[in-house]
């Protein structure tokens, strides 16, 4: 089964191709060629005369595809596609709260992929709801933040975070029952009047030096593999803080102590490297001598700039579908599922433009 850029009985431009990761579409791809082996022979030997012959499938389905694209012309030089494909540049989400009138990524800001409300779920036009200054980075909103914040999703090729996030309702809004308990004699609960994003924050009670909060549910890691912890922070006063992480083995801290600056939220960044495969918890505790109570939100665990190896049983090439859908009413065609690329060729200068093919594992939609 083979499919060209127009499917079927569609005419030119009746049909749009996305590329989506992670439930995010990511960019339009100009032009698509593809090949499908369903993994399906003929079957009925031994079982005498058949009027009507059957298959079976013998092995996994696969597919390979091929496409072109226009690179994107701002801060990437069109190479974002490229640098998702090679593992040298990450996919990051991080929130804005209600009423922001900016936000400055925390990373290097390489492209927009979306932002939008995290309510409503409306996706915001560059131009039109926001502008980006992509000399410094800084996103300026046209319109208030709604109640609930933003979602900002952006490609960085900084070496930090990934894109999973290892921790169980970080931002608080399920009830922490079985995910968040207090440490020490320090006591958590859900806070609807200090949240950095979203209905809910965690308030933590700490009456003593080194009461705090622990994510108590166990995390499968990769050891030797270097971790990011971040967490917003926030308190009455100059404070002090540590990020922990417990094993087999105890407690250790995490490098980086970091000092309330004010009575504001405030962006906490720890790393630690993980000797054994499972992490028993995650603990953030007020080191002050006389602590105050403090307020937790949108807490993160991911990888640390992960290595791309395919051979090493733990990491994967970036994978991604390549949708097929009508112009005129989103209905989906063709869907080409999980796949990988494994030969590129770009073209450096305006219009930056680039040829791309792959393999797939699945396919879904209509054939041609």
């Amino acid at each position: 089964m083979s499919g060209i850029e127009q499917i079927g009985s569609y005419a030119p431009g009746e049909i749009e191709y996305l590329i989506e990761h992670d439930n995010t579409v990511l960019l339009e791809v100009e032009s698509v060629g593809w090949d499908f082996d369903a993994g399906m022979e003929p079957g009925g030997w031994g079982l005498g005369r058949l009027q009507n012959s059957y298959h079976k499938r013998t092995k996994p389905p696969s597919g390979s595809w091929s496409m072109d694209r226009k690179m994107l012309s701002r801060a990437d030089k069109g190479q974002l596609f490229l640098d998702l494909l090679k593992g040298s540049a990450y996919i990051l989400t991080e929130y804005v709260a209600p009423a922001a009138s900016s936000h400055t990524p925390a990373e290097t800001l390489v492209s927009i992929l979306h932002v939008r409300t995290r309510t409503a779920g409306v996706d915001w036009v560059e131009g039109v709801d926001y502008t980006v200054a992509w000399s410094t980075g800084v996103i300026t909103f046209v319109s208030t933040v709604p109640a609930g914040g933003l979602e900002v999703k952006y490609l960085t090729t900084t070496a930090a975070l990934t894109a999973q996030n290892l921790v169980t309702n970080g931002g608080f809004e399920d009830a922490i029952t079985n995910t968040w308990e207090a440490v020490g004699t320090g006591t958590p609960s859900r806070d609807t009047d200090n949240e950095y994003v979203g209905d809910y924050g965690l308030k933590v009670l700490a009456p003593a030096q080194n009461d705090g909060v622990k994510h108590v549910p166990d995390i499968v890691v990769v050891p030797g593999r270097v971790y990011h912890c971040r967490a917003w922070v926030k308190g009455t006063t100059t404070e002090t803080f540590k990020a922990q992480w417990t094993d087999a083995g105890g407690t250790v801290d995490m490098t980086g102590s970091m000092t309330l600056s004010g009575a504001d939220w405030n962006e906490f960044n720890w790393t630690f490297t993980p000797d054994e495969e499972t992490i028993l918890d995650i603990r953030i505790v007020n080191t002050t001598a006389s602590p105050a109570t403090f307020y937790v939100d949108e807490v993160y665990l991911g990888l640390n700039a992960p290595t791309v190896n395919p051979l090493d049983g733990q990491q994967h090439v970036f994978t991604f579908n390549i949708l097929g859908r009508r112009t005129m009413d989103s209905v989906q065609v063709i869907n080409l599922k999980k796949c990988a690329i494994y030969a590129n060729s770009g073209k450096s200068g305006a219009p930056y433009k680039e040829s791309v093919s792959g393999q797939f594992l699945d396919f879904e939609g209509e054939s041609s």
